[in-house]
């Protein structure tokens, strides 16, 4: 989940690659992106939606319902142990935890809310004519 994809961390050749990397190696990776505010990505050109564009059948990016708007986290949750989690969205305080199944447990469950109320946002699409 993030704010804007953060460009300072989303959108640098070394996390699109480790994305990419994953998503190709990994026939069951399932890379699944909530950004909050989709809309200040319009008209701005992001690596990582580019990849998710090319590579829809691994990487999936929902905008959050209505409902959930006021959300205000960011997290990263890899292999249901690992997380960054940044209670605030819109600033670079938080922290990582390594090996940490219940707290990342309890993210993922948000995370899994947000996923499910959520919707794919038209402006991620790529069209191919």
């Amino acid at each position: 989940v993030s704010r804007n994809l953060d460009p300072i961390v989303f959108d640098t050749r070394e996390f699109v690659g480790a994305v990419k990397s994953l998503a190709m190696n990994n026939p069951k990776a399932e890379i699944r992106i909530i950004v909050l505010r989709p809309e200040t990505l319009q008209g701005v050109h992001h690596h990582l939606i580019d990849l998710a564009q090319r590579l829809n059948s691994f990487i999936s990016i929902r905008r959050p319902s209505q409902d959930d708007w006021e959300f205000n986290e960011s997290m990263m949750i890899c292999d249901r142990r690992h997380i960054v989690h940044r209670k605030l969205s819109d600033r670079f305080e938080g922290m990582a935890y390594f090996d940490a199944e219940g707290r990342a447990a309890q993210l993922l469950n948000t995370f899994n809310e947000l996923w499910e109320y959520g919707e794919p946002d038209p402006n991620f699409r790529q069209l191919l004519l």
